[in-house]
Order: structure tokens, then sequence, then C-alpha cells
């Protein structure tokens, strides 16, 4: 089990193409492996790990240590943005979370406590 501050993020997402396992034979007979993109999030404590992978971790890591108010809070602020997909938007607040930009929003008056 990870904390928070376990999954915070150093550096800015990456990504890579990953292999599928399938394979296809192209034009000229040789075999080659179906790819697709992915995202990665390198972090403070929790290694390198697929973004889903890390929104799954930091969900159960804020439950844990009761930050759920205060996820709900930095959504509410963040749906004020840019973001049609609910799934983009609680991924975008998570990383609020994590880097703790939501502290700067507080000292500005733009959201509660």
């Amino acid at each position: 089990m990870y904390s928070t501050d376990d999954l915070k993020w150093t550096s800015v997402l990456e990504f890579r193409s990953v292999g599928t396992g399938k394979f296809r034979t192209t034009r000229s007979g040789n075999r080659k492996e179906e790819t697709v993109g992915k995202d990665f999030v390198h972090t403070a404590g929790a290694g390198v790990m697929e973004l889903d992978e890390w929104c799954r971790l930091m969900e159960d890591a804020v439950r844990r240590e009761g930050k759920e108010a205060l996820l709900e809070r930095i959504v509410e602020r963040c749906r004020l943005g840019w973001f049609h997909d609910e799934k983009k938007l609680r991924q975008y607040a998570l990383e609020c979370l994590s880097d703790e930009a939501y502290k700067v929003w507080i000292q500005r008056g733009e959201m509660s406590e």
C-alpha cells in the first residue's frame, strides 16, 4: 500500500509504445508485434507505473488517508476548467492533490480549506 506522498509525481508524463502480444504479418512477410501507446508516471516512492494504475492507487491512498472531501473540492474547482471527460477531470484533480496545487488556490481564496 502506498501513501499519497509515495505517489507524488517526480517528472512529466511519459508516453511509450507497449507491445500487445499480438503479431501481424507485414506485406513483405515479416512478423511484427502490434503496439499501443500508454502514459507512464514516475513517482517518488512507488516507481514507474501506467497512468491508469497510478489513478487507482492514488484513489485508494486518498480513501485510506481520509482526504476524500479534499479531493472532491479539488474536482469541483477543476470542473470550472476545460474538461469534458469525467475520467480526465478526476485524473487532473488527483494530479493537483498529488503536487499540492490546491494550496495555492486556498491562499488565493479560490478554494476553501
